[in-house]
């Protein structure tokens, strides 16, 4: 059985397995980190350097946390996996045992030697006891993780009304759109999900006329905090703002946080095809500072000329191409870098600002844009100390361990919450990903609900 489990080990790409010293050069990477520390304005992930002996019980350690690392890895294995990694951080707390450290072998790999943590007197039977305790505890931990998700959409008449098809979805979806506590719960409650934060679908309040903007903002609102007074545990949201006009912006968002109990306000795209960074629309942001509510910046269908110059005719043959496959992140993710370069959080230290799908790639391009913005021809921006200063990002439609992975080490996971982005992502999916990625136990409650908690105020 040993043999059998060291050789799909190897045939997986794991590492050598040599002996009773198994490779695992695979697992630290990422699976065994302690917590993401800020260095130098960089994050930078630490790997534990301790690690139990082998012996008979690899299967219930090593095993899951090297399967967990295929892409075949199912649910059962990732949470098997995540009962590994926490009770690796837990062995040195039993009383007069001490884990064998890592030893670097001629090859570069790391490799435990169980005849050395025999000789460091590290019992065997208490690895089983302790891992078989671990196991259970984390088990019971995936199953009791509160989620909040925080991207998910709805449509009401009032606005709806205003904005053509897009306010008639196919009926699959019309059905999820306008219902509140039939499907929606039921989908919550199969998923695991405690609570939603409510925000109103796109194209929203953006492109409204301004005869009707006001009244629609206000008559959305007032409907979303009905919704929420009749089921409070399991609903918050998120106000829409006639944004053409700045000012009746700013005191519909001070109506609905100050007496609707809303959480903050989402804005969708583009204001009538321009961009928010403009001055004109600093009455919004400033409003929503000294609230203290975050503005979420959710994308919207381009400009029908940015469509017909970069997407044409793909939009027409490949119908995400505008949509969540491209255009959506980049024109969110435009959004957030004129915002930063326009000095606005020089203005405004204290603005909060989410962006979804785990951060519409910024994560990922922010040394180049930090390291670009540096160089002479460009004004002083300090582009990524704003950026992990000033914004949060989510996790609504975007499943992906490697992302993830990005995202924290270049922000910190305490800027990351969850999201599902429903009904266009799955919730169960999205819940189930939840519980079972790669995460310290400390990281995945703060995403899975506790940033939540702390940045709207729950």
């Amino acid at each position: 059985m040993e043999d059998d489990r060291l050789a799909a080990l190897a045939g997986l790409g794991f590492g050598r397995v040599e002996g009773i010293g198994l490779g695992i050069g695979a697992v630290n990477d990422g699976l065994l980190r302690q917590r993401h520390r800020r260095q130098q304005g960089r994050q930078r992930c630490r790997a534990e350097k301790r690690a139990p002996g082998l012996g008979d019980f690899s299967h219930r350690v090593l095993l899951p946390l090297l399967l967990a690392r295929s892409r075949r890895a199912s649910p059962q294995w990732r949470r098997r996996a995540a009962a590994a990694a926490s009770g690796l951080r837990t062995m040195q707390s039993l009383s007069g045992l001490e884990a064998p450290k890592i030893r670097h072998g001629n090859d570069g790999m790391e490799n435990v030697c169980m005849d050395e943590g025999r000789a460091s007197g590290y019992s065997c039977q208490a690895v089983r006891t302790s891992r078989s305790h671990s196991e259970e505890e984390a088990g019971k931990m995936a199953d009791r993780l509160e989620l909040i998700a925080v991207e998910e959409h709805f449509m009401e008449p009032s606005l709806a009304q205003y904005l053509g098809k897009a306010a008639s979805p196919p009926a699959a979806m019309h059905e999820k759109l306008y219902d509140f506590f039939e499907v929606r719960l039921a989908e919550m409650d199969a998923a695991g999900i405690d609570r939603q934060i409510l925000s109103h679908q796109s194209p929203g309040s953006q492109r409204l006329a301004d005869d009707v903007a006001v009244e629609a903002c206000r008559a959305v609102n007032d409907a979303l905090a009905r919704v929420i007074a009749e089921r409070p545990d399991r609903f918050d949201g998120f106000a829409m703002i006639p944004t053409n006009l700045p000012e009746a912006a700013a005191d519909e968002m001070t109506r609905a946080v100050e007496e609707k109990g809303l959480k903050g306000v989402m804005i969708h795209g583009l204001n009538h095809g321009e961009f928010l960074d403009l001055p004109r629309y600093r009455p919004i942001f400033a409003r929503a500072e000294a609230l203290g509510v975050p503005v979420y910046i959710h994308p919207a269908e381009p400009d029908s000329t940015v469509t017909e110059r970069y997407y044409a005719p793909y939009d027409q043959t490949h119908s995400m191409m505008t949509k969540a496959a491209w255009g959506f992140g980049v024109e969110a993710g435009t959004q957030a870098v004129r915002m930063i370069i326009s000095g606005m959080f020089q203005d405004h230290p204290d603005l909060k600002i989410l962006l979804g799908h785990l951060g519409e790639a910024l994560p990922f391009w922010l040394w180049r844009l930090d390291d670009s913005f540096r160089k002479p021809g460009n004004p002083p921006s300090d582009f990524a100390e704003v950026f992990r200063r000033n914004f949060w990002i989510t996790t609504s439609g975007f499943f992906s361990d490697t992302a993830l992975a990005c995202s924290i080490e270049t922000m910190g996971a305490e800027r990351i919450l969850f999201a599902v982005d429903y009904p266009y992502a799955s919730s169960k999916i999205g819940a189930d990903w939840m519980r079972s990625a790669p995460l310290s136990d400390e990281d995945r409650v703060r995403i899975a609900s506790g940033n939540a908690r702390a940045l709207l105020g729950l």
